[in-house]
């Protein structure tokens, strides 16, 4: 089987299977704040919590990404690889959280019809076969291996891709010439390449002045 011979998706079927999981999660939610009474015994269900919580993670960044494809459409730049590594991502998602509901479902306590009607209907199951088709993953990773790695995705602010290019630079001058030598042999990240880092502000990116 050849890379190709997987279904082309589009972005409004990827955005049909996140708001299957957009009401499962939130369902979930629900379901696991009663169970914990609000969270006063959540020490009880740790387990049950912890598995609420990562799944609710894993929907939001699929909801952001799918969100960023979409932005990237809309300046002409969601090329077939972001719509495949999208619907890849959200397919994967979606699996998983099926197998847990199956698997945990006292647990999970949502109403029987509510999974028949989501990602365990006909369409929903087809959608997740299609987005995590090993051929489409196989396409997938023999790009990201022949431009090594490097991501050069659609960025909305110059400012964004300025930065991009910082950090690469970065990587490349001072990171990459210990990289190998500190995985070999499972040493710490030297102190001096810490503070580098933080003086180029990288551990505060993502909080606003």
């Amino acid at each position: 089987m050849s890379d190709r011979d997987f279904a082309q998706v589009t972005l409004d079927q990827v955005d049909s299977l996140v708001q299957d999981l957009d009401r499962l999660v939130k369902a979930a939610i629900s379901a696991a704040s009663g169970l914990t009474e609000g969270g006063r015994r959540i020490d009880d269900h740790q387990v049950h919590a912890e598995r609420v919580a990562y799944v609710a993670t894993e929907v939001e960044a699929a909801k952001a990404l799918l969100e960023y494809a979409r932005a990237a459409e809309g300046a002409g730049s969601a090329d077939v690889l972001l719509v495949d590594q999208c619907a890849a991502f959200v397919g994967e998602v979606a699996a998983k959280l099926h197998g847990q509901l199956i698997a945990a479902s006292r647990d999970f306590a949502l109403p029987e019809e509510l999974l028949g009607e989501t990602v365990g209907a006909d369409k929903a199951r087809r959608l997740i076969a299609d987005f995590t088709d090993q051929a489409r993953l196989r396409a997938i990773g023999r790009h990201v291996a022949q431009v090594r790695g490097v991501n050069n995705s659609w960025l909305a602010d110059e400012d964004i891709v300025m930065v991009r290019d910082s950090v690469r630079s970065f990587a490349n001058q001072e990171v990459g010439p210990l990289a190998e030598e500190i995985h070999r042999h499972d040493q710490l990240i030297p102190d001096t390449l810490i503070s580098a880092m933080a003086e180029m502000g990288y551990f505060g990116m993502s909080a606003p002045e």
